[in-house]
């Protein structure tokens, strides 16, 4: 169970610091605020970061192909940013997997 929340705290880390970086204060607060949820026990705390770690898929993925485009148009490299925004991709969806987890929709009912 630990493992779980210290990846979900990893990937709202990440997203704040990508909220920050582009200058929205609210949403990196929020991101930071989010993985408390997972203290209160209740079901809808649960479908909350659930649904907050989807939009942190969709952040990435379209900051993903953002990115490749404008190093393509400007002729910068991107292979290797792409592998890391790829990787970190993977990290969400990773968190999303073990928020679905049976042992822990068992906890929040």
């Amino acid at each position: 169970m630990i493992v779980r929340v210290i990846l979900i705290i990893i990937t709202f880390l990440l997203l704040s610091s990508h909220f920050f970086r582009d200058g929205n204060l609210l949403l990196s607060i929020a991101s930071l605020v989010i993985p408390f949820l997972l203290f209160v026990k209740k079901k809808w705390c649960l479908i909350v970061v659930q649904l907050f770690t989807y939009g942190g898929v969709i952040v990435w993925t379209i900051t993903l192909i953002n990115l490749i485009n404008e190093r393509i148009n400007i002729g910068m490299p991107w292979i290797r940013m792409a592998i890391i925004l790829f990787a970190v991709i993977l990290l969400t969806l990773t968190s999303l997997i073990l928020l679905n987890s049976k042992i822990i929709k068992e906890r929040y009912k």
